[in-house]
């Protein structure tokens, strides 16, 4: 829903990227979210657009629509001028979005594989390769799947509220938005409760910005200070209490740079409480300094608050 009507609410780099990932052009998101508050179009911009991304024959296409005093939506050929058909619109936008998207998520899967897992990658660099090609493209699908069905039902929409002569409403947005996410089953089930958790505090933060504006939300004082201390609190919560918890590249990376004792296993699912309890008991005759102080090793040097 920010994505195409309050884009002001969303950080500049995030827009920017999302914009550049998604199919439809930055001008043309302006237009449909003027076209739906019934402010005025830059037509000019529109056609200027529409001429380098279709030529003539879309121009011929989209500016009976233009010509109009008052502009309830921006017809299709507008969103995608290079063709007229929805379905190739639709597909082109997968494919698209895949071709932008996959370099992108294969550095994120590869980068950390060879330097978190550098013996492994040594021992099997194919192997590693491989297993990192395969997630990038599963998460791949899972966008391009997002941004070609929001694409497609956006494009039905037009359909049929043009021949029922229907305004645009900026509900459908958000409903669009909604459906499409079911793309994210195509992802990894250990991704995504972290996809879910990235795209959070962006939806809550755009939402408390739109509540704030209709002052049905006030701010608060080092309000994001507040927040960061919070989190930063949880994290190291589990970092020190409830390790397998954490997420393997948050806990490979903490583990890295914060000195930990705790043993990298899933045995303590299977462990019997006296054994738990004996094992506490020789950590605790090894280390007496652990249930008191963590130490903290940085640079080599240590900090023991």
């Amino acid at each position: 829903y920010a994505y195409v009507m309050r884009k002001e609410t969303l950080p500049a780099a995030y827009h920017k990227f999302i914009v550049n990932q998604g199919p439809i052009d930055g001008t043309i998101l302006n237009a449909v979210e003027k076209s739906c508050r019934g402010m005025p179009v830059d037509k000019t911009a529109v056609m200027e657009y529409v001429q380098t991304a279709g030529g003539k024959e879309a121009v011929k296409l989209v500016k009976p629509w233009l010509e109009k005093r008052n502009i309830n939506m921006i017809p299709n050929h507008a969103l995608h001028p290079h063709t007229r058909s929805s379905i190739l619109a639709t597909i082109h936008s997968f494919v698209g979005t895949a071709k932008r998207i996959f370099p992108v998520y294969l550095a994120l899967a590869l980068v950390p594989a060879m330097v978190l897992r550098y013996k492994r990658f040594v021992a099997n660099p194919l192997g590693v390769i491989a297993k990192a090609t395969a997630s990038a493209a599963q998460s791949t699908s899972f966008l391009a799947g997002f941004c070609s069905s929001y694409m497609g039902q956006i494009c039905l929409q037009r359909i049929i509220f043009q021949k029922m002569g229907w305004k645009d409403r900026k509900q459908i947005y958000w409903l669009a938005g909604f459906i499409s996410s079911a793309s994210i089953l195509l992802e990894k089930k250990g991704r995504r409760s972290e996809l879910a958790l990235y795209a959070l505090p962006r939806a809550a933060d755009s939402f408390f910005l739109i509540l704030n504006d209709h002052r049905l939300a006030f701010t608060v004082p080092y309000g994001e200070l507040l927040i960061f201390c919070s989190s930063m609190s949880v994290i190291m919560f589990f970092f020190e209490n409830h390790f397998n918890k954490l997420s393997p590249l948050v806990a490979k990376l903490m583990t890295r740079f914060l000195s930990h004792d705790m043993q990298l296993s899933t045995e303590t699912t299977d462990t019997k409480p006296e054994a738990k309890q004996e094992s506490n008991q020789e950590n605790s005759i090894k280390n007496p300094l652990r249930h008191s102080q963590s130490t903290l090793s940085l640079s080599g040097s240590t900090m023991a608050p």
